[in-house]
């Protein structure tokens, strides 16, 4: 499966982004929730150091997946755009946030280097609805892929731990939702 969505409401991007013909002046809200999710993720991250937790390595694992998130944003901004701002700090006047896109290839180095860091923090098997050390792992090696590095990527791919495979219509049954094959998927509420 993948993580590019197809859609039926024309107003939103997915549609162009699942027919082929997304382009960066008819990318719709993409960018838009890609940086309200990154100010969000770093308003967190600047929070989070002031909470104490009674849990041992609950505020490790809260961390390693709000930066996931963070890089998984950047991983998308880098493949739509190329060259992206990298906002690592929230903002705290609007002269603050004017700021120059970043050259692709530094996104995209920010984004290796924040997945190699926090995925090991990630928990091996969490409940459903967070992010496992697969998806650290998956995304790292897709960056690779994506970059041509192609050793590396292997190398991270014999890190993702080995699965019971379906069928592929199988896996669209409700009975196989949150199956093994899925290494990590968004959970909606009802």
């Amino acid at each position: 499966a993948t993580d590019n969505a197809s859609n039926n409401h024309s107003h939103e991007w997915y549609q162009e982004l699942g027919n082929g013909t997304m382009t960066p002046g008819n990318s719709g809200k993409m960018k838009v929730f890609a940086y309200v999710t990154i100010r969000r993720c770093n308003e967190f991250l600047e929070i989070i150091h002031n909470v104490e937790f009674k849990t041992t390595g609950l505020k490790e694992n809260y961390v390693a997946e709000i930066r996931f998130i963070r890089a998984y944003r950047y991983f998308l901004l880098s493949q739509f755009y190329g060259d992206a701002p990298l906002v690592t700090e929230v903002f705290q006047t609007p002269d603050e946030s004017k700021v120059p896109r970043n050259p692709r290839s530094e996104v995209e180095d920010f984004v290796i280097a924040e997945l190699k860091e926090l995925t090991p923090d990630l928990a091996e098997n969490p409940d459903i609805g967070r992010i496992p050390r697969d998806a650290g792992y998956a995304l790292l090696m897709r960056m690779y892929l994506f970059k041509g590095m192609y050793n590396e990527a292997i190398s991270t791919a014999k890190q993702v731990r080995k699965r019971e495979l379906l069928g592929y219509e199988d896996l669209f049954l409700m009975e196989n939702k949150n199956c093994d094959e899925v290494i990590y998927a968004y959970q909606h509420l009802k």
